[in-house]
């Protein structure tokens, strides 16, 4: 498989279209502002989370590739860091900066010891895994990439020691039992493997329709909660549909090719993490000044069109400064500088 995948990447973008979906019911709803709607309806818009665990399986095959490709654990985690660290570090300091100020959720009060433990957690990306206070909410899932990182690095650096693999494979066990999510991770790193050896069966499984993946994925998903069995299914049918795409078979493949969902898998890292903040800042010039003016319908409305069209612009905008620019300014001044020579 080659290194760009535009299939994969337009998937990444499809999956943060899906969460930010999802966010435009789930917070009006919150806060009173989401139109009257069926039960089926509003189910049908809770399934969209199930984007995250789209992007958990593309993790785990991109993120194992890389790996191998850098054939340097160091290399790899530093490589890792300059990809997250740029956005999230800037929103991070963000926060802790202003929601103490402003009184925001748990900040309100806070102490400074809380100030700094809760600082220095939530930038080891320690919520999400462990029952602690999180400052970015849609940061829970890079918990479980930042952990998957340490995991996979565990595992190539005992690569040929079968002892020892065995060993950490029963000793992240529990974490499956604890957090069922994290075995979409698994999945992607299942079919990097099944593609590298290039068994017949993966491309014979690759004609199985993308488009009733994706759907039997979002059902099972939506269920997964009241019965642990459907996220077995669920993990089929995300390898089933991963593999599809990776191969760029079938009619959501190709939709996932167009240059409007290329460019939303570009910016898909900064769309995930800002689309909150300005969901946020939507919802109280709603809820302060149109409420008051309008019919709930048209203030739904008029927050689901400035949350979509800020959030493109401002993800574009980081996506040029803080993923690229930044990432390749500290790459060539901290990572690829070489000593001079005297003489």
């Amino acid at each position: 498989m080659q290194r760009f995948n535009p299939y994969i990447n337009g998937l990444r973008g499809f999956a943060a279209l899906l969460v930010f979906i999802f966010h435009l019911y789930d917070m009006p709803r919150k806060h009173g502002l989401w139109p009257s709607s069926s039960d089926f309806s509003s189910q049908l818009m809770a399934s969209l989370s199930f984007g995250v665990d789209i992007f958990f399986v593309i993790s785990g095959y991109l993120i194992t590739a890389s790996l191998i490709r850098h054939n340097n654990i160091k290399a790899f985690l530093i490589d890792r860091c300059i990809r997250i660290y740029p956005l999230f570090l800037s929103l991070h300091v963000i926060i802790f900066a202003v929601a103490p100020i402003i009184g925001y959720k748990w900040f309100a009060g806070i102490s400074l010891e809380s100030w700094l433990i809760n600082f220095v957690s939530n930038l080891l990306f320690l919520p999400g895994i462990f029952n602690l206070p999180l400052a970015q909410l849609n940061a829970w899932s890079l918990s479980y990439e930042a952990l998957f990182y340490i995991i996979a690095a565990l595992f190539y650096s005992f690569r040929g020691k079968k002892f020892a693999i065995i060993l950490l494979a029963l000793t992240i066990l529990p974490i499956f039992y604890f957090h069922p999510r994290a075995l979409f991770l698994a999945v992607g790193v299942a079919i990097y493997f099944l593609h590298q050896n290039q068994l017949i069966i993966t491309k014979r499984l690759a004609i199985f329709p993308d488009i009733l993946s994706l759907i039997i994925l979002a059902l099972a998903l939506s269920h997964a909660q009241e019965n642990i069995l459907f996220y077995g299914i669920a993990i089929i049918f995300a390898a089933l549909l991963f593999n599809s795409i990776a191969y760029g078979y079938g009619i959501f493949a190709a939709i996932l090719k167009h240059p409007a969902m290329q460019f939303m898998g570009n910016i898909s890292y900064s769309f995930y993490l800002l689309h909150a903040f300005v969901m946020f800042a939507a919802m109280g010039v709603c809820k302060k000044i149109l409420i008051h003016y309008f019919p709930i319908l048209p203030v739904y409305m008029a927050f689901a069109l400035l949350s979509t069209a800020v959030t493109i612009a401002v993800s574009y905008i980081s996506y040029l400064l803080l993923e690229k620019k930044a990432s390749a300014l500290i790459r060539r001044h901290f990572v690829a500088r070489k000593p001079a020579v005297s003489g």
